[in-house]
């Protein structure tokens, strides 16, 4: 085991560094948390007027861990377009159980 400043113990697997107790499913919610926070703000803001900055803020995360899992913000972009489908599909049913498109769509 190695320690790092503040001898909080980490653990290395493969070439990333493991916290001890640090699990893939938190590594996930990371992610979706970094999302999340981007979508918020691209609503709010706007595309361009949002920052990388305020997205890493907003997400309360080290802007290491925003460039771990996005190259870019237009990187981040083409995540959300995967996110919306998935929300798309969990909702798809419920659609496909109205009569009138019309109703659909609304």
């Amino acid at each position: 085991m190695n320690t790092r400043s503040g001898d909080f113990p980490i653990h290395l697997r493969g070439n990333r560094l493991w916290e001890k107790g640090f699990t893939m499913n938190e590594n996930k919610n990371l992610k979706e948390t970094i999302i999340e926070a981007a979508w918020e703000l691209f609503y709010e803001k706007g595309y361009e007027e949002t920052t990388i900055n305020d997205i890493i803020s907003k997400a309360g995360v080290a802007k290491g861990s925003f460039y771990y899992y996005f190259r870019s913000k237009d990187t981040l972009l083409g995540t959300l377009s995967n996110m919306l489908d998935k929300k798309y599909a969990q909702i798809e049913p419920q659609l496909m159980q109205i009569d009138n498109t019309f109703d659909r769509l609304m």
